[in-house]
């Protein structure tokens, strides 16, 4: 085989790689009642909401906090959903996320559409159990 083809061949293979290594959702507009009706629809209750019309994350236009639970009279687990106007933010702010939780384990960040969903901190491991499982219906990564 002459340099050149296996050259070309790993760097085709180099390629494919990279495309099946995506770890972001694809970027699109949704509303953020999806996520709420993924969460309901997975057997949670979205005790309360609170807004942040100017978004926490750095480069998020909007901001909402939902604080979920098997049972709300339960430990309530925080959600916080930020919004975003393109990928590569959103995307960012998904790394900044993995980037704080430390030690490790001790949070976990889905993209999906225009949006990031993050948990943080001690929390009741059957109310994220039903997270994940909303979320992957829901095709967050």
């Amino acid at each position: 085989m002459s340099p050149r083809v296996a050259i070309v061949g790993a760097l085709l293979m180099a390629g494919v790689m990279l495309l099946g290594c995506q770890s972001q959702a694809a970027f699109e507009t949704r509303p953020i009642a999806d996520i709420e009706r993924a969460l309901r629809g997975g057997a949670l209750e979205v005790c309360t909401k609170t807004d942040n019309a100017k978004g926490l994350a750095n480069q998020a236009v909007f901001t909402r906090v939902l604080n979920v639970a098997v049972d709300c009279h339960e430990e309530i687990v925080p959600l916080i959903v930020d919004r975003f106007t393109g990928a590569g933010d959103r995307d960012a702010a998904a790394r900044n996320f993995e980037s704080m939780n430390r030690p490790r384990g001790d949070g976990v960040v889905w993209t999906w559409a225009n949006f990031t969903i993050a948990a943080f901190g001690p929390r009741d491991d059957r109310v994220i159990e039903r997270v994940t499982k909303a979320m992957d219906r829901l095709g967050a990564k």
